[in-house]
């Protein structure tokens, strides 16, 4: 069986070579043989002109020629090879090799295989699937390209025009603008400097991670190390190490010294801009004075005082004590409270007695264990009540009195000539009134 199919695919071979050759004889001949000059009609005894099939004329791309060209000239092979090629543009399409290409003055594309060009103006793209792709555009003035590798990692573009460019090539990367130029090896290393010639500034930084940073530009430096900064300006300095920091801003006047962060922590801290003077032991102690205040704090006691002002100061376990224009209060949290506000008065043993008052209006409230006593000003003198819960009640006003056994069980009222008595809680009329419209009737 092996011997009887091998004639056959021998002779199969043989034809496919010969069409491709005859295809590569007849495309070399029609190039190399000159246009023919375009032939009036001679009357009606001339036929119809042959047009071969436009195949994958509709290609991406494809540039649609006009129908009179006369200048074009046309090679078919089917099902090998159409050609159509004229000055205003053409074609080429051999399916059997996926290839197809169209192009004119303005356009042109191409498709064999992986390999696919497309041009439009001065812009050119080509690839080859999934290597390799590439574009230009050599426009007067603004070239631009770019470059891209999948299987090697490796991209780039650049900009004519706006001075740019980019390059990325595995963990390597470049970059550059008109201001800056970038330079960086991930994760280690890092660069910027810039460029005061063009549009930048003159500057530098430069990373090996993770061991050193220095940055530099026209006014300032910076320095970073595992366990040292320092930074240096026209306005400003700062340096930070494991047993000793210091902050300085001389636009601000401010300055802060640290001796620490081991414990304790010395600290100095300076505000010329408002007088303002700090130091402190830490956690043992702090205390600042600005010609608006004080302060001092331990981890026991702590007192504030805005000169003018007010005044707070805490001391343990929970004593407070502040003062101001109005007043003061005091508390000894959660038991003891007592304080001024203005007219206000107030003292509280809780949850024993408590006791409120206000001068202005002539009030005042008091509670201790079961007594309540109130009073306020009223017109002609003082209203006051006192109880002795549940037992007894008793109070006095300008018009009158009352008193009561058990809310009332028992009790009397006068107010002015009325009487009322209550007995089992019910209210009778006592007064000589009363009696008088009682003997009447």
């Amino acid at each position: 069986m092996m011997t009887s199919k091998s004639p056959t695919r021998t002779a199969l071979a043989r034809g496919v070579v010969l069409a491709l050759m005859l295809c590569t004889s007849a495309r070399a001949a029609f190039a190399q043989a000159p246009a023919a000059a375009p032939t009036a009609p001679t009357g009606p005894t001339d036929g119809p002109q042959v047009v071969p099939p436009n195949l994958g004329s509709d290609a991406p791309g494809t540039p649609v020629l006009p129908p009179s060209d006369p200048a074009a000239r046309h090679l078919v092979l089917p099902p090998f090879f159409v050609e159509k090629n004229g000055p205003k543009g053409g074609y080429f399409h051999a399916p059997l090799l996926l290839t197809t290409s169209s192009w004119n003055a303005d356009s042109a594309f191409t498709w064999a295989g992986p390999y696919w060009r497309t041009r439009k103006g001065t812009s050119i793209d080509s690839a080859v699937f999934p290597f390799y792709f590439h574009g230009s555009d050599k426009a007067l003035g603004a070239n631009k390209s770019y470059t891209l590798i999948p299987p090697l990692f490796f991209y780039t573009r650049a900009n004519e025009e706006l001075g740019t460019s980019l390059t990325w090539a595995g963990p390597y990367m470049r970059k550059e603008d008109e201001t800056r130029r970038t330079t960086a090896l991930f994760p280690f290393y890092y660069r910027i400097s810039g460029k005061p010639e063009a549009k930048g500034v003159s500057e530098s930084h430069t990373t090996v991670f993770p061991f050193v940073h220095y940055g530099r530009t026209k006014d300032s430096h910076l320095l970073v190390t595992p366990g040292v900064l320092s930074y240096r300006s026209l306005d400003a300095a700062t340096l930070m190490t494991p047993l000793y920091s210091s902050f300085d801003n001389k636009k601000t006047g401010t300055h802060l010294t640290v001796a620490g962060p081991i414990l304790p922590m010395f600290v100095h801290y300076t505000d010329k801009s408002v007088g303002l003077s700090g130091t402190g032991v830490f956690p043992f102690f702090y205390a600042d004075s600005s010609p608006r205040h004080s302060e001092v704090w331990t981890p026991a006691f702590y007192h504030r005082k805005n000169y003018g002002e007010n005044t707070f100061t805490w001391a343990l376990p929970t004593f407070t004590l502040s003062t101001d224009k109005m007043g003061w209060a005091a508390a000894l949290h959660p038991l003891v409270y007592a304080g001024k506000h203005g007219a206000s008065k107030h003292v509280v043993v809780a949850p024993i007695y408590w006791r409120f008052s206000n001068s202005d209006e002539g009030t005042l409230t008091q509670v201790a264990l079961n007594t309540v006593y109130s009073e306020k000003r009223v017109a002609g003198g003082t209203d006051w009540e006192f109880h002795l819960l549940p037992l007894f009640s008793y109070g006095e006003n300008p018009r009158g009195h009352f008193w009561n056994v058990l809310f009332g069980l028992a009790g009397h009222t006068r107010e002015e000539t009325r009487s009322t008595t209550r007995v089992l809680w019910i209210p009778f009329r006592s007064d000589s009134a009363a009696s008088a419209t009682t003997t009447s009737r």
